[in-house]
């Protein structure tokens, strides 16, 4: 249909990806430094009994299993900081009363190559503020990623959802945040800030969504890309739709058209069916305009 023009759609999932992967340095300290204490706390059961007994002392319940990521996943890397931060008295706890607890850390380097050194109560705030933040990439990463349902006609939605995001964060009080969010917003732009060059499909789906409607899709793009280009690609969806409606009468009124061995009853089911496609097309169009 439309000669193929709109088959290819870029994969979120793998743009979120690109998006959050590379910021992650920028609290690459503390990220090392965390993963650092969970990696000692695993590597034995003897230290993992140990652990259990001072997630007890201090009244921290151990239902959440710690995790080590994946350096190259950053999800992983999001369910690690997200159990570990949960621990934090425990291993403050562990810190104290095991000798090789520092030790161990100031062996291990960061990417740079310096040392990561011991865990600062800096980075407990790093990770919290880094949690928060990738909270919604997290949620929405898994949302696109179903396969049990569908998510064509949340696309839109989610793209200018997170085009506000990165806007908040952009007037965050932290640092690390507003950075990240710079950064963040100039991948964004190169994967979704020229309308132009985005398949029409994503915005026509989000209009067939009754929840939505031509209306709702309006403001989005004006709100994405401003007054004046929004209202320019918001008249091309609208032309764009309407040439899909027309290739898809072209291709599918005719099938159901009855076939009869006498000549005049097919006469008249051919103009009664030829009646109802217009009838039922100028309803459509009727509804479009609404």
């Amino acid at each position: 249909m439309m000669s193929g023009k709109h088959l290819h759609v870029i994969c979120m999932a793998h743009v979120l990806n690109l998006i959050v992967q590379d910021n992650l340095k920028e609290i690459d300290v503390s990220i090392t430094r965390v993963r650092n204490i969970v990696r000692y706390v695993r590597s034995s059961s003897a230290r993992t009994l140990k652990f259990k007994q001072y997630c007890a002392h201090v009244k921290v319940e151990y239902t959440k299993i710690l995790c080590l990521d994946v350096p190259t996943r950053w999800n992983s890397t999001y369910l690690m900081l997200d159990t570990a931060q949960n621990f934090k008295k425990a291993f403050d706890k562990f810190h104290l009363f095991d000798n090789g607890f520092s030790a161990y850390q100031c062996s291990h380097h960061c990417e740079d190559g310096s040392s990561a050194g011991p865990l600062e109560y800096g980075d407990w705030v790093n990770v919290r503020n880094m949690i928060e933040f990738l909270a919604r990439f997290h949620d929405l990463t898994k949302k696109v990623s179903g396969s049990r349902y569908i998510t064509c006609n949340s696309h839109f939605k989610d793209v200018s959802e997170l085009y506000c995001h990165l806007k908040m964060c952009l007037i965050s009080e932290d640092e690390h945040l507003r950075n990240m969010a710079e950064r963040m917003q100039e991948k964004f732009k190169k994967y979704w800030g020229e309308p132009e060059k985005m398949n029409k499909i994503i915005f026509i789906s989000f209009v067939l969504d009754p929840r939505n409607k031509f209306e709702n899709v309006s403001l989005e793009l004006e709100e994405l890309f401003g007054e004046e280009k929004g209202k320019k690609i918001n008249a091309e969806v609208y032309a764009y739709m309407n040439s899909l409606f027309e290739e898809y009468l072209k291709k599918y009124s005719t099938r159901f058209c009855p076939q009869s061995p006498s000549s005049s009853t097919s006469s008249n089911n051919a103009s009664n069916t030829s009646s109802g496609s217009v009838i039922t097309a100028s309803l459509i169009r009727m509804k479009l305009h609404l």
